[in-house]
């Protein structure tokens, strides 16, 4: 009887496990624009592995290379090669306590300013578009509205160009965005600079192993280059007697998973930072930043 019933559900599952990889779409064949009439959640958590304070950072944000907009995120496609939405992300740190993570913070350039008596933090709103110009590139652009220190920090704005090549389709994709990003913040308090200029740029592989399990490796870099950063961030605080302004430069390796045709959820491990000034090393900052994407 025991046998029967097992045969039985392997007969009721088996087809339906079928089906389902029929119906999944590898993410390395995934449009580069979200679908007309298609929409996205979505929601990254990370916590901060850094040496000097292990598990005291975290929140509702992204620390992956290849994510330039983490947090808890809406978007949707309103007409062909058009998608547009909104990311809200937030940030528990002590800004005067965790040398790592504030370093990266600085590093970023926009929003210059938070609340340093506080260890919750609501980053900056963004707003963004892409707009499709083939199927294997789009212009991104971004509005970002602070949402705290406002008197300081003003809208700040990105401009992108986010490419992704099926190099093997089903199988493997490269994927790579330049970006500008632009600050404005009250001249008073922005080191005589109010407009804040930082580039960046990222770059990976993506790997499908089968239909549904997939693996990415993607490293960027960035850099702040008005106001300098060595404004930004003291040699006393360094610990070093000078600052280069190397920028920052995270690597990241994520493995995901599609468990059904619409959710795909994945886990990333960053070293936030191969290339920190001062006292702090290249292992000394970590992360571990876990995410799901729902398509509706």
């Amino acid at each position: 009887m025991t046998l029967a019933r097992l045969a039985a559900a392997v007969l009721i599952v088996f087809p339906a496990a079928t089906v389902l990889a029929e119906t999944v779409v590898p993410i390395v064949d995934r449009p580069i624009v979200c679908p007309e009439g298609q929409g996205s959640l979505t929601f990254d958590m990370t916590v901060g592995l850094n040496a000097t304070d292990p598990g005291r950072t975290g929140g509702v944000y992204s620390d992956l290379a290849s994510e330039t907009r983490g947090g808890l995120g809406a978007s949707y496609g309103f007409a062909k090669g058009i998608e547009a939405g909104v990311v809200l992300p937030w940030l528990f740190l002590d800004m005067d306590g965790d040398t790592v993570q504030s370093f990266n913070v600085a590093m970023a350039g926009w929003p210059m300013f938070s609340n340093t008596n506080s260890r919750s933090h609501f980053r900056q709103v963004f707003a963004f578009g892409k707009f499709r110009l083939a199927d294997f590139v789009a212009v991104e652009l971004t509005l970002a509205i602070p949402l705290e220190e406002i008197k300081a920090n003003q809208v700040g704005a990105r401009a992108g160009l986010p490419f992704k090549f099926a190099v093997l389709p089903g199988r493997l994709a490269v994927h790579f965005r330049p970006e500008l990003r632009l600050g404005f913040a009250n001249k008073d308090r922005a080191f005589g600079n109010p407009v804040q200029i930082t580039a960046w740029f990222d770059a990976g592989l993506t790997v499908n192993a089968t239909k549904s399990l997939y693996f990415d490796v993607s490293l960027g870099y960035g850099r702040t280059f008005l106001p300098s950063p060595a404004k930004m961030v003291t040699a006393e605080y360094m610990g070093a007697p000078g600052y280069g302004a190397s920028g920052w430069l995270p690597l990241s390796v994520t493995m995901g998973y599609t468990i059904i045709e619409s959710i795909d959820l994945f886990v990333g491990f960053t070293m936030t930072n191969l290339a920190p000034e001062g006292s702090i090393a290249p292992s000394d900052g970590r992360s571990l930043t876990i995410g799901l994407d729902y398509r509706f």
